[in-house]
Protein backbone atom coordinates (compact mmCIF):
# COMPACT_ATOMS: atom_id res chain seq x y z
CA UNK A 1 0.00 0.00 0.00
CA UNK A 2 1.08 3.73 -0.39
CA UNK A 3 0.28 5.92 2.76
CA UNK A 4 0.65 10.23 2.68
CA UNK A 5 1.08 11.28 6.47
CA UNK A 6 0.24 14.99 7.09
CA UNK A 7 2.10 15.35 10.82
CA UNK A 8 4.30 12.39 9.75
CA UNK A 9 7.07 14.07 11.76
CA UNK A 10 6.01 14.12 15.34
CA UNK A 11 5.67 11.81 18.09
CA UNK A 12 3.02 9.26 16.58
CA UNK A 13 3.59 10.24 12.80
CA UNK A 14 7.28 8.94 13.09
CA UNK A 15 6.46 6.06 14.84
CA UNK A 16 3.71 5.47 12.23
CA UNK A 17 6.04 5.76 9.52
CA UNK A 18 8.42 3.17 10.52
CA UNK A 19 5.65 1.11 11.38
CA UNK A 20 4.11 1.53 8.09
CA UNK A 21 7.77 0.80 6.36
CA UNK A 22 8.00 -2.39 8.62
CA UNK A 23 5.01 -3.74 7.17
CA UNK A 24 6.57 -3.03 3.54
CA UNK A 25 4.46 0.20 2.68
CA UNK A 26 5.02 3.21 0.63
CA UNK A 27 5.58 6.61 2.84
CA UNK A 28 5.42 9.62 1.78
CA UNK A 29 5.23 12.72 4.57
CA UNK A 30 3.79 16.13 4.38
CA UNK A 31 6.28 18.43 6.50
CA UNK A 32 5.76 21.79 7.64
CA UNK A 33 9.79 22.02 7.82
CA UNK A 34 11.15 23.21 4.34
CA UNK A 35 14.64 21.69 4.74
CA UNK A 36 13.47 18.33 5.56
CA UNK A 37 11.93 17.92 1.80
CA UNK A 38 13.45 15.81 -0.08
CA UNK A 39 10.95 15.66 -4.14
CA UNK A 40 10.85 11.85 -2.98
CA UNK A 41 9.70 10.74 0.45
CA UNK A 42 9.14 14.17 2.21
CA UNK A 43 6.97 17.23 0.73
CA UNK A 44 6.72 20.51 1.84
CA UNK A 45 3.35 22.15 2.36
CA UNK A 46 1.85 25.21 4.00
CA UNK A 47 -1.78 24.98 4.56
CA UNK A 48 -1.92 28.74 5.45
CA UNK A 49 -0.07 29.65 2.63
CA UNK A 50 -2.01 27.45 0.78
CA UNK A 51 1.32 25.40 -0.52
CA UNK A 52 1.84 21.99 -1.69
CA UNK A 53 4.35 21.08 -3.80
CA UNK A 54 4.25 17.06 -3.89
CA UNK A 55 5.74 16.00 -6.67
CA UNK A 56 5.75 12.90 -9.00
CA UNK A 57 2.76 10.27 -8.16
CA UNK A 58 0.14 11.86 -6.12
CA UNK A 59 -2.18 8.78 -6.29
CA UNK A 60 -2.35 7.04 -2.48
CA UNK A 61 -4.26 3.77 -1.19
CA UNK A 62 -4.78 6.03 2.21
CA UNK A 63 -3.86 9.64 3.59
CA UNK A 64 -3.45 10.14 7.25
CA UNK A 65 -3.52 13.17 8.92
CA UNK A 66 -2.54 13.47 12.14
CA UNK A 67 -0.76 17.72 11.67
CA UNK A 68 -2.01 20.07 14.70
CA UNK A 69 0.11 22.22 17.41
CA UNK A 70 0.95 19.85 20.56
CA UNK A 71 -1.54 20.57 22.81
CA UNK A 72 0.06 20.84 26.21
CA UNK A 73 3.35 22.27 24.74
CA UNK A 74 2.31 25.74 26.02
CA UNK A 75 -0.12 27.59 28.33
CA UNK A 76 -3.43 28.13 26.69
CA UNK A 77 -3.09 32.18 26.41
CA UNK A 78 -5.93 33.38 24.04
CA UNK A 79 -3.09 33.44 21.08
CA UNK A 80 -1.74 30.33 21.89
CA UNK A 81 -5.78 28.61 21.78
CA UNK A 82 -6.59 30.15 18.13
CA UNK A 83 -3.10 28.51 17.19
CA UNK A 84 -4.05 25.30 18.58
CA UNK A 85 -7.25 25.70 16.76
CA UNK A 86 -6.40 26.56 13.26
CA UNK A 87 -3.65 24.36 13.50
CA UNK A 88 -6.19 21.70 12.99
CA UNK A 89 -9.16 23.15 10.69
CA UNK A 90 -6.66 25.14 8.39
CA UNK A 91 -4.67 22.27 7.72
CA UNK A 92 -7.51 19.97 7.75
CA UNK A 93 -9.85 21.92 5.30
CA UNK A 94 -6.51 22.49 2.91
CA UNK A 95 -5.75 18.90 2.80
CA UNK A 96 -9.79 18.18 2.08
CA UNK A 97 -9.52 20.79 -0.87
CA UNK A 98 -5.90 19.51 -2.23
CA UNK A 99 -8.09 16.11 -2.54
CA UNK A 100 -11.31 17.08 -4.21
CA UNK A 101 -9.30 19.00 -6.64
CA UNK A 102 -7.08 16.18 -7.16
CA UNK A 103 -4.13 17.29 -6.49
CA UNK A 104 -3.71 14.55 -3.69
CA UNK A 105 -5.33 11.57 -5.18
CA UNK A 106 -7.07 9.39 -2.12
CA UNK A 107 -10.69 7.03 -1.76
CA UNK A 108 -9.58 7.07 1.79
CA UNK A 109 -8.41 9.32 4.47
CA UNK A 110 -8.15 8.72 8.45
CA UNK A 111 -8.07 12.02 10.17
CA UNK A 112 -7.40 12.13 13.68
CA UNK A 113 -9.14 13.75 16.75
CA UNK A 114 -9.05 12.61 20.50
CA UNK A 115 -10.95 12.08 23.22
CA UNK A 116 -11.09 15.86 24.27
CA UNK A 117 -14.12 15.66 22.89
CA UNK A 118 -15.85 14.45 25.69
CA UNK A 119 -14.61 16.44 28.05
CA UNK A 120 -14.68 16.02 31.47
CA UNK A 121 -16.58 12.89 32.85
CA UNK A 122 -15.53 11.41 36.01
CA UNK A 123 -16.35 7.45 36.72
CA UNK A 124 -18.79 7.51 33.36
CA UNK A 125 -18.23 5.07 30.41
CA UNK A 126 -18.27 7.30 27.11
CA UNK A 127 -18.10 5.63 23.29
CA UNK A 128 -18.21 7.14 19.96
CA UNK A 129 -22.04 7.92 20.27
CA UNK A 130 -21.61 9.72 23.42
CA UNK A 131 -22.36 13.67 23.52
CA UNK A 132 -20.14 16.47 23.33
CA UNK A 133 -18.48 17.86 26.40
CA UNK A 134 -17.63 20.89 27.70
CA UNK A 135 -14.42 22.96 27.93
CA UNK A 136 -11.77 23.95 25.71
CA UNK A 137 -10.56 20.54 24.25
CA UNK A 138 -14.15 19.65 23.34
CA UNK A 139 -14.21 22.72 21.48
CA UNK A 140 -11.01 21.91 19.46
CA UNK A 141 -12.86 18.58 18.79
CA UNK A 142 -15.72 19.80 17.44
CA UNK A 143 -14.18 22.19 15.03
CA UNK A 144 -11.64 19.66 13.77
CA UNK A 145 -14.08 17.14 13.17
CA UNK A 146 -16.19 19.72 11.77
CA UNK A 147 -13.50 20.42 9.19
CA UNK A 148 -13.18 16.76 8.68
CA UNK A 149 -16.69 17.02 6.66
CA UNK A 150 -15.34 18.63 3.74
CA UNK A 151 -13.33 15.58 2.82
CA UNK A 152 -15.07 14.46 -0.59
CA UNK A 153 -13.61 10.59 -0.54
CA UNK A 154 -14.49 7.89 2.55
CA UNK A 155 -12.98 8.63 5.68
CA UNK A 156 -12.70 7.62 9.19
CA UNK A 157 -12.38 9.88 12.50
CA UNK A 158 -9.67 8.24 14.96
CA UNK A 159 -10.26 10.01 18.79
CA UNK A 160 -7.06 9.46 19.89
CA UNK A 161 -6.46 8.61 23.95
CA UNK A 162 -2.91 10.13 25.39
CA UNK A 163 -0.65 7.72 23.45
CA UNK A 164 1.42 6.66 25.95
CA UNK A 165 5.58 5.60 25.39
CA UNK A 166 8.13 5.34 28.31
CA UNK A 167 10.39 7.90 27.11
CA UNK A 168 8.55 9.86 25.02
CA UNK A 169 5.57 11.96 24.57
CA UNK A 170 3.11 12.58 27.41
CA UNK A 171 4.02 9.41 29.85
CA UNK A 172 7.66 10.84 30.97
CA UNK A 173 6.33 13.99 32.20
CA UNK A 174 3.45 12.05 33.90
CA UNK A 175 6.10 10.10 36.05
CA UNK A 176 8.92 13.00 35.88
CA UNK A 177 9.13 13.52 40.16
CA UNK A 178 9.37 10.33 40.23
CA UNK A 179 13.34 10.54 39.35
CA UNK A 180 13.47 12.34 42.35
CA UNK A 181 11.20 9.89 44.50
CA UNK A 182 8.42 12.44 44.57
CA UNK A 183 4.98 11.08 43.38
CA UNK A 184 3.53 14.11 42.46
CA UNK A 185 -0.07 13.56 42.70
CA UNK A 186 -2.24 16.36 41.30
CA UNK A 187 -5.89 16.57 42.54
CA UNK A 188 -6.90 13.31 44.67
CA UNK A 189 -5.04 11.32 41.80
CA UNK A 190 -9.08 9.08 40.93
CA UNK A 191 -8.92 10.99 37.71
CA UNK A 192 -9.39 8.16 34.88
CA UNK A 193 -6.79 8.62 32.22
CA UNK A 194 -7.51 6.52 29.04
CA UNK A 195 -4.53 5.57 26.56
CA UNK A 196 -2.88 3.90 24.24
CA UNK A 197 0.28 2.18 23.94
CA UNK A 198 2.22 3.51 20.77
CA UNK A 199 2.50 0.32 18.81
CA UNK A 200 -1.21 -0.37 19.02
CA UNK A 201 -2.23 3.28 17.98
CA UNK A 202 -0.14 2.74 14.82
CA UNK A 203 -1.46 -0.62 14.20
CA UNK A 204 -5.02 0.70 14.50
CA UNK A 205 -3.79 2.93 11.84
CA UNK A 206 -3.20 0.20 9.76
CA UNK A 207 -6.09 -1.77 10.20
CA UNK A 208 -8.36 0.64 10.06
CA UNK A 209 -6.70 1.88 6.74
CA UNK A 210 -6.20 -1.60 4.95
CA UNK A 211 -9.85 -2.44 5.52
CA UNK A 212 -10.97 1.08 4.79
CA UNK A 213 -13.76 1.12 7.80
CA UNK A 214 -15.28 4.25 8.13
CA UNK A 215 -16.78 6.43 11.00
CA UNK A 216 -16.06 7.56 13.97
CA UNK A 217 -13.74 5.19 16.70
CA UNK A 218 -11.89 5.86 19.86
CA UNK A 219 -8.49 4.69 19.88
CA UNK A 220 -7.68 3.95 23.57
CA UNK A 221 -7.02 0.76 25.36
CA UNK A 222 -9.71 -1.35 27.32
CA UNK A 223 -8.27 -0.75 30.13
CA UNK A 224 -8.44 3.17 31.58
CA UNK A 225 -6.25 3.56 34.79
CA UNK A 226 -6.55 5.90 37.83
CA UNK A 227 -3.62 8.47 38.13
CA UNK A 228 -2.87 6.98 41.72
CA UNK A 229 -2.93 3.75 40.64
CA UNK A 230 -1.04 4.60 37.39
CA UNK A 231 1.72 5.94 39.30
CA UNK A 232 1.71 3.45 42.34
CA UNK A 233 2.53 0.39 39.90
CA UNK A 234 5.16 2.08 38.57
CA UNK A 235 7.15 2.64 42.11
CA UNK A 236 6.04 -0.94 42.56
CA UNK A 237 7.96 -2.33 39.12
CA UNK A 238 10.80 0.29 39.52
CA UNK A 239 11.41 -0.62 43.14
CA UNK A 240 11.44 3.13 43.99
CA UNK A 241 10.37 4.28 47.22
CA UNK A 242 9.15 7.88 46.59
CA UNK A 243 7.05 10.39 48.80
CA UNK A 244 3.79 11.71 47.93
CA UNK A 245 3.36 15.11 47.56
CA UNK A 246 -0.50 16.16 46.95
CA UNK A 247 -1.32 19.38 44.76
CA UNK A 248 -5.03 20.41 45.44
CA UNK A 249 -7.13 20.37 42.43
CA UNK A 250 -8.31 23.59 43.32
CA UNK A 251 -4.98 25.03 43.45
CA UNK A 252 -3.91 24.16 40.03
CA UNK A 253 -7.05 25.84 38.53
CA UNK A 254 -6.24 28.80 40.30
CA UNK A 255 -3.30 28.51 38.89
CA UNK A 256 -3.19 27.32 35.96
CA UNK A 257 -7.19 28.15 34.53
CA UNK A 258 -8.07 26.60 31.47
CA UNK A 259 -5.14 24.68 31.59
CA UNK A 260 -5.39 22.97 34.10
CA UNK A 261 -8.46 20.67 32.07
CA UNK A 262 -5.32 18.45 30.57
CA UNK A 263 -3.95 17.29 34.10
CA UNK A 264 -7.45 16.74 36.01
CA UNK A 265 -9.94 15.87 33.35
CA UNK A 266 -11.10 12.29 34.39
CA UNK A 267 -12.64 9.92 31.30
CA UNK A 268 -13.19 6.56 31.03
CA UNK A 269 -13.52 5.65 26.97
CA UNK A 270 -15.35 2.76 25.22
CA UNK A 271 -12.68 0.80 23.14
CA UNK A 272 -15.57 -1.98 22.19
CA UNK A 273 -16.81 -0.52 18.71
CA UNK A 274 -13.31 -1.01 16.81
CA UNK A 275 -12.74 -4.29 19.23
CA UNK A 276 -16.07 -5.80 17.50
CA UNK A 277 -14.69 -5.34 13.99
CA UNK A 278 -12.25 -7.54 15.01
CA UNK A 279 -9.31 -5.44 16.53
CA UNK A 280 -6.83 -7.29 19.08
CA UNK A 281 -4.98 -5.23 21.28
CA UNK A 282 -1.55 -6.49 22.32
CA UNK A 283 -1.28 -4.16 25.05
CA UNK A 284 -4.66 -3.73 26.49
CA UNK A 285 -4.11 -3.12 29.77
CA UNK A 286 -1.44 -0.73 32.11
CA UNK A 287 0.20 -3.93 33.83
CA UNK A 288 0.77 -5.19 30.26
CA UNK A 289 2.54 -2.10 29.30
CA UNK A 290 4.96 -1.77 32.20
CA UNK A 291 5.60 -5.39 31.53
CA UNK A 292 6.27 -4.45 27.53
CA UNK A 293 8.78 -1.79 28.44
CA UNK A 294 10.37 -3.66 31.81
CA UNK A 295 14.00 -2.74 30.63
CA UNK A 296 13.12 1.00 30.93
CA UNK A 297 11.58 0.81 34.06
CA UNK A 298 15.10 -1.73 35.62
CA UNK A 299 17.02 1.46 34.80
CA UNK A 300 14.55 4.13 36.00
Amino acid sequence: MRYLIAGGTGFVGEHLRRHLLAEYAEVAVLTTDANKKDGKHYFYWNPELGICDIQGESSFDAVINLAGANIGQKYWTKKRKKTVIESRTITTSFLASLIKSGKIKTNYVLQASAIGFYGDQGEHWVQENSPLGSGFLAEVCQKWEDSAEKYSCPRSILRIGIVFHPSEGAFPKMIMGLKWRICAMLGNGKNYISWIDIDDLCQMILFLSKNKHTGTFNAVSPGPIQTLNLLRKLIEKSNRLSFTMTIPSGLIRLLLGDFSELFLSSQQVSSSKIENLGFQFSVGTYDLFLKKYKKYWDKF
